[in-house]
């Protein structure tokens, strides 16, 4: 399996996705965010911990909540599980 360096090297820094969003009015608005990629660093019961995922504000893509994984493999392949959000 390839390194670590080499899989998060292919991973684009930011993603622009387009959601749809329900005003107070009651309008659907079209809402463009850019999320950026997170790669969090977690102490948990003396064991360090990590997480990545993409970000902005309230819109996320990958797990961004929880204990994290044991290893940076770990925590991008979970986030590969979201790909194909990666991509649109």
């Amino acid at each position: 399996m390839a390194s670590f360096e080499y899989l998060i090297s292919k991973m684009p820094y930011s993603v622009t996705k387009t959601y749809k969003e329900r005003c107070v009015c009651g309008a659907i608005h079209e809402v463009t965010q850019r999320l950026t990629l997170h790669i969090d660093v977690l102490f948990h019961s003396g064991n360090v911990r990590y997480r990545i995922f993409y970000e902005a504000g309230k819109y996320v893509i990958g797990e961004n909540t929880g204990f994290g994984y044991k290893t940076l493999k770990q925590a991008l392949k979970i986030l590969l599980r979201y790909k194909n959000e990666i991509r649109k």
